[in-house]
C-alpha cells in the first residue's frame, strides 16, 4: 500500500527537472568583436526582458553555440520596465583585462531539447528553469584598436 501511495504522489506531482519557463521576452542581440589583446575576439550577447530589475528572478547561464556562458544583469542600462542581461563569450589566448590565460573552451549541449538559437537558465521561486531564445538579432561587428 505504501508503494502504491508513493507512486501516486510521484505521478501527480507537477514539478519536473529542467522545466521550460516563461519570461516576458522582448528581444536578444549578438555582436561579434575583435581587437584588444592579440588574437582576442568574442561575441556580446544581450537579452531584453519586459520586467523590472528588482524581481525575484536569478539568471545564471546562457547556452549558445554549444557553449555555456555566465550571464549577468547589465547595470545602468535597465529602465523601470526592462531588464537587460549581458554575456561576453571571450575567445583567444589572454584576458585583456587581467592578463591571465583564458580557460579552455568546453562544449555544453542545451540543457533541454529545443530548436532555438540559445537557452537562458534562471531560478524563480527556488526552481531552476530554462527559457529558449528563439533568435538573436545580429548587430554590426565591433573592432577595437
Amino acid at each position: 500500500m505504501k508503494h502504491l501511495f508513493l507512486l501516486l504522489v510521484l505521478l501527480s506531482s507537477k514539478e519536473q527537472c529542467n522545466q521550460v519557463g516563461t519570461l516576458p521576452f522582448l528581444s536578444a542581440t549578438s555582436q561579434t568583436w575583435v581587437g584588444g589583446a592579440a588574437a582576442t575576439r568574442g561575441t556580446y550577447y544581450t537579452i531584453y526582458l519586459g520586467m523590472a530589475t528588482g524581481t525575484d528572478y536569478t539568471f545564471d547561464s546562457l547556452w549558445v553555440n554549444n557553449r555555456r556562458l555566465p550571464i549577468s544583469i547589465k547595470r545602468g542600462s535597465a529602465t523601470s520596465d526592462t531588464l537587460v542581461l549581458f554575456s561576453n563569450d571571450v575567445q583567444g589566448f589572454r584576458d585583456p583585462m587581467s592578463g591571465r590565460d583564458l580557460p579552455a573552451v568546453t562544449e555544453a549541449k542545451f540543457p533541454i531539447k529545443v530548436t532555438a538559437e540559445g537557452v537562458l537558465g534562471y531560478y524563480h521561486q527556488g526552481e531552476h528553469r530554462y527559457f529558449p531564445i528563439p533568435a538573436f538579432v545580429i548587430l554590426k561587428p565591433l573592432t577595437y584598436e
